[in-house]
């Protein structure tokens, strides 16, 4: 697996959200408390990430048009910032790449049914939507044009992930693509789903998954 996929399946992972998810619901229902309506935003946002195979941030922006627009599907724009190195004049030079590319999201059953929960959680947790993430970044140009504000609030959201559930958050985005490669063989469509500009990276992650899965198959003939 690579460093952002550990493995896990989307059956599994649903499973712990959704008891976390239902657990926490319970509680702040019974007593409505700041670190229980935070937990509860944040867990709805793993959701919202693992049903449509988002990024960290865009499963935030998901949770925020959602609670504005109470819509159970819209579009937002996915985003990825990287880093590539171009040769100019015999130098190498480090340039920023902003891609973004609009995609449709549906908003699952346990969240939807919720909102009025959610409103007061996230009230509760973080005073105003904003400080949970701000709404501007549902433009992709604000996305890049002030990226490292921008992943300061995703940061928040990705170390919580991992200290309650022991994975990093990406590995709901792959854990969607596995699952739903089982029912799409297009990749293309897959792509497009997930609002990839570039083919190339699930390509290369579908040609390594299946060849460990291969190599898994042949190892007892080797020893």
């Amino acid at each position: 697996m690579g460093k952002w996929d550990s493995g896990v399946s989307y059956e599994t992972i649903k499973q712990n959200l959704y008891t976390f998810f239902n657990h926490r619901l319970a509680e702040f229902i019974r007593k409505p408390r700041k670190n229980i309506g935070k937990q509860l935003i944040y867990t709805a946002t793993a959701i919202i990430q693992l049903t449509n195979g988002e990024r960290a941030g865009e499963s935030m922006l998901s949770l925020r048009k959602f609670l504005d627009e109470r819509k159970e599907e819209f579009s937002i724009f996915s985003f990825k910032q990287g880093i590539v190195k171009k040769l100019a004049d015999g130098r190498v030079v480090e340039k920023k790449l902003s891609e973004f590319k609009e995609r449709i999201v549906r908003i699952p059953k346990i969240v939807f049914v919720n909102q009025a929960h959610l409103d007061r959680a996230m009230s509760l947790a973080f005073g105003h939507p904003d400080n949970y993430i701000p709404i501007k970044f549902l433009n992709p140009h604000e996305r890049a044009k002030n990226y490292e504000e921008y992943e300061r609030y995703v940061n928040r959201y990705e170390k919580w992930i991992k200290n309650n559930f022991y994975v990093n958050s990406h590995s709901l985005r792959y854990a969607w693509q596995n699952k739903i490669l089982e029912y799409i063989e297009n990749v293309e469509i897959v792509a497009t789903i997930q609002g990839r500009k570039n083919l190339n990276v699930l390509l290369e992650y579908i040609r390594s998954r299946e060849a460990q899965k291969q190599y898994r198959e042949i190892f007892g003939m080797l020893e």
